[in-house]
């Protein structure tokens, strides 16, 4: 496995719980995409409540193709396939090259920027769409665009008319077929900008040449999940994304009873709790291919079912029984003990005192014959660890898994799962390797198809290459209860604890993966690291 595509599969995932962080300005790349006007950041408003910004969408399209996916569409024996998808796509905007006067070549290289996708939330009046785009010298084709689109919706019997906040001109259409009512743009210093609200457009022209209200970039749920994403000189992101899924929800129910009644509940559940999510992506960075942060937002102290959120900092090193040659590594922590007892508290809250066990656990974990809160959860420490490895040589059954989970209790989870042992007897197998005892757990084929008479019998299809029903094994192996799908990589696993073999955290694809979580998160922990 070449080190550019291993460190693919170990790319980063860091999701930290943030506080509301007020007061703060925005890092952003340093890049302007169009060196006239401020960042989308700087133009667009507080009351923003959703923004996908891409700074350089020609650079990010250059760094894709260094990918293992961006050079999987340029091998030669791949060309056949991306020329059918892209032929079929070239057809369909040629025949419709008349309405909006250009190919799909041209289409495409009309971004030669900053290009930002937004919707933001006027107080009094529905939430509106901006798209902005830098289209640099491409602005002649632009403009042919933008005047196909103005004659097809005033063939359309859409209204229109102009305004001008300063030197510049606003095109509005009103009356629009469907149910948007209304939709507007303007060009400037050879950026296009695309909206549906009249009022919002003016505010981003306010700010062209600087600040005059509240931006985006001073709303603290933004500024928080944006300065929680580190980034240094030489591995700035190609794009950066931010949601207020709160404000977002307020703003697409306004005017809609059955809607805000549903909101009304969030209170209840905790859920107005979720602030804000966001994060950045970098594409191509110093042999990565990839590295995405994640950051969320929540409200302290927490409630309901923001509270069964119980991300707890984990450490990113593998175990000593995590092989080398594993395909994929995931790794986080969970406060098992609090989502069990908010859940309880939840659920009993809406049906009555009692009800979470009495309707869940008797049910889920009772057929096992243990007892959820004293069997299992005493003995689990909280890290989750899942492992995914290929079986040689390949086959249809090659893909295995495996889950560990952490333990503080090794002796009431050896309990509890000899006690799960006598019970299915008849379907757990004790066996050993290198010392270790586990158990191989057999699982029933599904059922055959009911006979047919003689006369009515189908003709016998060709054997067919279908996956065999899963291994199930599971064992205390250290610390950790492990789980896997097939006995090889159980017994894998066990030798690579065993007898001292190369393990996952010895590699140096993996130390060097190491070293950049470290790098950008800047003492932040994570919670969880793919």
């Amino acid at each position: 496995m070449s080190f550019k595509k291993k460190l693919t599969v170990c790319s980063l995932l860091a999701i930290m719980s943030l506080g509301q962080l007020a007061g703060m300005s925005v890092c952003a790349p340093a890049e302007a995409a169009s060196p006239s006007r401020p960042q989308a950041s700087r133009l667009l408003p507080d009351t923003t409540v959703g923004v996908l910004t891409i700074f350089n969408a020609r650079d990010a399209v250059d760094r894709f193709m260094t990918t293992s996916l961006g050079k999987m569409l340029q091998d030669p024996q791949m060309k056949p396939v991306v020329d059918s998808l892209y032929g079929s796509l070239g057809q369909m905007v040629d025949e419709a090259k008349d309405q909006i006067g250009l190919g799909l070549g041209e289409l495409l290289a009309l971004p030669q920027g900053e290009v930002v996708l937004a919707i933001v939330a006027p107080k009094d009046s529905p939430p509106a769409l901006v798209i902005l785009m830098y289209v640099g010298d491409q602005i002649a084709n632009a403009r042919k665009l933008l005047d196909r689109g103005t004659a097809e919706l005033e063939k359309a019997g859409a209204t229109k008319s102009e305004e001008s906040v300063g030197d510049t001109k606003l095109t509005v259409f009103d009356n629009l077929p469907g149910r948007q009512q209304r939709a507007v743009y303007f060009e400037k210093d050879s950026n296009i900008v695309i909206g549906t609200d009249v009022g919002v457009l003016r505010g981003l022209l306010d700010n062209w040449g600087g600040p005059k209200g509240l931006t985006l970039a001073e709303n603290p749920r933004y500024a928080g999940i944006i300065n929680r994403c580190r980034w240094g000189k030489d591995d700035k992101p190609q794009a950066v994304w931010f949601v207020d899924p709160i404000g977002l929800a307020r703003a697409l129910a306004r005017g809609n009873t059955q809607a805000q009644l549903s909101l009304a509940v969030l209170p209840a559940l905790g859920l107005d709790g979720l602030t804000a999510i966001g994060g950045t992506v970098a594409l191509d960075v110093g042999g990565f291919e990839s590295i995405t942060q994640a950051h969320i937002s929540l409200e302290s102290p927490r409630s309901g079912v923001i509270k069964m959120i119980a991300f707890e900092p984990v450490d990113p090193t593998p175990e000593r029984w995590v092989p080398a040659d594993v395909a994929g590594y995931t790794t986080f922590k969970w406060n098992i003990e609090t989502t069990y007892s908010t859940l309880g508290v939840l659920y009993d809250s809406f049906r009555g005192e009692g009800a979470f066990g009495r309707d869940l656990l008797e049910r889920m974990v009772g057929a096992t014959g243990l007892e959820f809160d004293k069997d299992l959860l005493p003995a689990l420490e909280g890290r989750i660890t899942i492992v995914n490895w290929i079986q040689r040589p390949i086959t249809i059954d090659s893909q295995v898994q495996l889950y560990g989970l952490k333990l503080k209790d090794t002796e009431l989870a050896a309990k509890s799962l000899e006690k799960l042992a006598e019970k299915f007897a008849d379907r757990m197998t004790r066996k050993s390797t290198s010392g270790k005892e586990y158990f191989q757990i057999e699982v029933p084929r599904g059922r055959p198809a009911p006979q047919q008479p003689a006369a009515e019998q189908p003709q016998p299809e060709p054997p067919r290459n279908q996956p065999s029903p899963p291994q199930p094994c599971i064992g205390i192996l250290d610390d950790y209860l492990i789980m896997t799908t097939r006995p090889a990589l159980y017994e894998k696993v066990v030798r690579t604890f065993t007898e001292k073999g190369s393990t996952l955290a010895d590699e140096l694809d993996f130390k060097l993966v190491s070293s950049r979580i470290q790098r950008s998160t800047r003492g932040l922990k994570p919670v969880l690291v793919r």
